[in-house]
Formats: C-alpha cells, structure tokens, sequence
C-alpha cells in the first residue's frame, strides 16, 4: 500500500527520502500515519527537525502540487527554493518541519 524512506543526516535532522502510496490507497490517511509513525519515531531519537525535498511550484505538475500540499497540511513549511539539486529544468523545494 505504501512506504516511507527515511535518512538520518547528523544528530539534530532527518530526510524523507522518498514516500509512496498506491494510488487506489491514496488519500485515506495512509500518508499522514506513515510520516506521524516516522516522526514519533524521531522524537524519540532526539532528532529536532525533518525535511523534504519536491518539485517547486514552478515546473508546473498535478501530481507534485498534490505532494507539497500535502507536506504543508502536515505542518511542513517551505525554506527554500533551488536549481542546484536537480537543475533548471526541476526546479526543488526544500520543506521543513520542526519535531521538538
């Protein structure tokens, strides 16, 4: 049905790497306990934040506008919006969210 990857970066952060859910199993909350279960998990090693990186808003994509609002209605907030991860052509954004 679905899965998270998650990367623990130095003592204080953690990345999702990447999250997936079936799309016949999307939108029924899946999602959101996947990354509640992932974040408890990290409080509990101490980690202080959790990040993300998608497509910005300016290379326009359905299923992408769909992921970051889903990261910001679970209390992510954008940071920073950059061409050095993937290049012009993919423009990143960076979403943040504090755990402690």
């Amino acid at each position: 049905m679905g899965f998270i990857s998650i990367q623990l970066n130095d003592k204080s952060t953690a990345e999702i790497n990447v999250m997936g859910i079936l799309e016949e199993y999307q939108s029924i909350g899946i999602g959101k306990k996947l990354l509640h279960y992932s974040e408890a998990h990290l409080k509990k090693k101490k980690r202080e934040s959790i990040f993300v990186k998608t497509l910005s808003s300016k290379k326009r994509n359905p299923f992408y506008a769909k992921t970051r609002t889903f990261y910001i209605h679970n209390g992510f907030y954008p940071i920073k919006e950059t061409t050095k991860v993937w290049g012009k052509e993919n423009p990143c954004l960076i979403l943040v969210k504090r755990l402690i």
